[in-house]
């Protein structure tokens, strides 16, 4: 009776005081409030002095057999009559009423056919939870309930279109999953990239911000982000190598994409860990550069030499690695392949790539006058 008999330190249980308050009409639950122990404690000690419980009220067995007769569950009986279901199982065992359980192959069908789990443990007259366990033992493919926002949940069951092929390297850069979640999160700056991504898989879920976010994407001035629940998307991007921790293990498969659409798979990466900057060497040109693991970095690597016909150097850098193109030639090449041309971009890099070819052509007209 140790876990029983819990009470404050140094407070010794008076089992003649408990017994003669009971008898005055104070409550078991009362009582256990006041020697701090719990309730069971109480009526240990009340049955060992002999004490007939009077605030034990008797349960209203026909009630309960009627209620569970006209279809409640007893989940529904626990909630109206405040007994335990191992009570209620007993209750209605011992009378025969128990109804029997339906086949895995039953619960199977009903899910198929309904909306959700609960939706199929009403036909079935069963509980969630009892759902639920057999679609687990079953492995039956859980799907979606029903939704409060629209989505395209298939948006990356086939990579075969720009946008889908832009959004795959993107959030393969930039984007995480969570559960069944899709989660995208940048700077406050580029609150409307969330809302192309949004379009694209076709949500009207909301974006929220977060004040003076402390991620280093923020700079402390405030992020955007939005959550998209879609476990056929979260599953699709999984063999696409969006996976949860996915920062220091992703991987590039570059046989999921064709040629064609290549191009904009690198350019949602680029947008997402790469950078579009001008040398501060003094060189005076501008550098592409991709920052992440050794082997995205070098499918890159690969893809450029493929459409430029030179090799670049994938180095360390801190715990990431990073590939630079600063050739002018190889530059023009690669984010004329890049940013000419497309559909969707990241607004500022997409700028930042016409300034820089203004610049570029500026620099050739003067070394052409000299």
């Amino acid at each position: 009776m140790t876990k029983f008999l819990q009470r404050a330190p140094n407070h010794r249980l008076d089992h003649d005081l408990v017994l003669f308050r009971y008898q005055k009409g104070q409550s078991r639950a009362s009582l256990a409030t006041e020697f701090s122990c719990t309730t069971a404690a109480i009526s240990y000690i009340l049955k060992k002095s002999g004490c007939v419980l009077h605030d034990v009220f008797s349960p209203d067995i026909e009630g309960i057999c009627v209620d569970y007769l006209s279809g409640m569950s007893q989940v529904d009986l626990h909630k109206k009559y405040g007994h335990g279901r191992p009570f209620l199982a007993k209750v209605l065992g011992e009378r025969g009423l128990l109804r029997c359980l339906p086949t895995h192959e039953e619960v199977v069908s009903a899910y198929k056919n309904s909306v959700c789990q609960s939706t199929a443990g009403l036909k079935l007259g069963v509980e969630r939870s009892f759902v639920l366990k057999v679609l687990k033992e079953t492995k039956t493919p859980l799907h979606d309930p029903p939704r409060k926002y629209p989505i395209n949940h298939r948006f990356f069951e086939n990579v075969d279109t720009e946008e889908k092929a832009y959004w795959w390297g993107f959030l393969l850069a930039d984007g995480c999953v969570s559960g069944s979640h899709v989660l995208l999160a940048l700077a406050r700056t580029d609150e409307g990239h969330i809302f192309k991504f949004r379009d694209a898989v076709g949500s009207t879920a909301p974006v929220t911000h977060q004040e003076n976010s402390p991620n280093n994407f923020s700079g402390g001035k405030g992020s955007a982000r939005i959550g998209l629940g879609s476990r056929q998307m979260v599953t699709d991007l999984a063999l696409l190598g969006v996976t949860p921790r996915k920062t220091f293990c992703t991987r590039v498969d570059r046989n999921l994409l064709s040629p064609e659409l290549e191009r904009h798979f690198w350019r949602g990466m680029i947008d997402g860990d790469g950078c579009l900057s001008w040398d501060k060497t003094g060189r005076g040109r501008p550098v592409l550069s991709l920052a992440g693991t050794w082997e995205v970095c070098n499918s890159f690597r690969e893809w450029v030499l493929e459409v430029s016909g030179r090799d670049h150097s994938v180095r360390p850098h801190s715990n990431i690695f990073v590939i630079k193109i600063g050739a002018n030639e190889t530059y023009q090449t690669v984010v004329n392949l890049l940013y000419g041309d497309c559909s969707v971009s990241l607004d500022r890099k997409q700028a930042r790539f016409g300034l820089y070819n203004e610049r570029l052509e500026d620099m050739g007209k003067i070394r052409c006058e000299e």
